[in-house]
């Protein structure tokens, strides 16, 4: 896979959703994904996993996510519940999507390792409020906490209700 494709994000994108990878660029793959590029490439290839097993590579999921092997299935396998909330800045507002992965075996909640303190603030203050594990992703880049409610909301709902 060449580096152009490696560092365009639209590309790189038509490439995950195509399952048009091959196993012997897994490892420049997974660094561009998770060096490069931000929360829309990173979520979009962790969605995509379920689709096309053939991606994905336990070693370096645990690398590059910074958690233990054991967490790798789980992440997989489970069911993924999301929730939408506002974004706003100083010129325009728009609507992002949160996706949550919940999990007993999980021993704490915890996102892409890239994220911002005060995300990661916000993920330990649901999870000690709600006292459950997940693991988070967001289809954006963005700066605050207005996802707390949505995710609380996810998070309380049975059956998965907003799916």
């Amino acid at each position: 896979m060449s580096d152009f494709i490696l560092n365009n994000e639209k590309l790189l994108l038509d490439f995950i959703k195509e399952g048009s990878i091959v196993s012997s660029d897994l490892p420049k793959f997974y660094d561009a994904v998770f060096c490069k590029h931000g929360n829309k490439v990173k979520t979009e290839f962790i969605l995509s996993l379920k689709k096309f097993p053939d991606f994905i590579s336990k070693d370096l999921l645990s690398k590059y996510l910074n958690i233990s092997t054991h967490y790798i299935d789980e992440i997989i396998n489970n069911d993924v519940s999301y929730g939408y909330f506002p974004v706003s800045n100083a010129n325009e507002t728009e609507i992002c999507k949160a996706y949550i992965i919940q999990s007993k075996k999980f021993v704490k909640s915890f996102t892409f390792p890239s994220a911002s303190k005060e995300i990661l603030k916000s993920i330990k203050i649901i999870e000690n409020y709600l006292n459950k594990k997940f693991f988070i992703m967001f289809d954006n880049d963005f700066v605050g906490k207005s996802f707390m409610l949505s995710v609380a909301a996810v998070l309380m709902l049975k059956d998965n209700i907003l799916n």
